[in-house]
């Protein structure tokens, strides 16, 4: 990519195409602009792909990227649909389904995928990631003593 690019109509510096891409507030349509213009740049593509309001087409096609870190940045990216993780549960890299394995936010029916990988780090980690969730799921049940009976039981009224 040159020292500037033609972007949704405006033509942008290299410095005001990453500004866009880091910037959470980027209107969508942009970003999706931004993909052709970043085929050739790797880095670039890569952070496009993990941004949140990136659309679900281009989360699609990113998705289906040949490089692995690329497929890895839409597995990250919270706003992936439950469609297109299920899909990427079974990509061929064990990176990819690394990311996943370690995602606090994929659901526990596609973590329990992740335990029988052939990859033994994949498979590691997702068990990992599984304790780790019952445990936060544990620690942020609200606890009513007055409704335990714990209380009383202490001898206070």
């Amino acid at each position: 990519m040159g020292a500037n690019s033609h972007c949704y109509g405006v033509n942008m510096s290299s410095d005001n195409i990453w500004h866009s891409v880091n910037d959470p507030q980027t209107e969508a349509s942009v970003l999706e602009s931004l993909v052709g213009e970043a085929e050739k740049h790797l880095p670039l593509l890569r952070r496009l792909a993990e941004h949140p309001r990136l659309p679900a087409a281009a989360l699609q096609a990113l998705s289906e990227h040949d490089d692995c870190e690329v497929r890895a940045a839409v597995a990250a990216n919270e706003s992936a649909s439950l469609e297109l993780l299920s899909k990427l549960i079974r990509d061929s890299s064990a990176d990819v389904r690394y990311c996943l394995a370690e995602s606090y936010t994929l659901p526990t029916n596609l973590l329990a995928i992740l335990l029988e990988d052939e990859n033994p780090y994949v498979s590691h980690r997702a068990r990992t990631t599984l304790r780790r969730q019952e445990v936060h799921v544990v620690a942020t049940i609200p606890v009513n003593r007055n409704d335990s009976g714990a209380d009383r039981a202490c001898g206070s009224a």
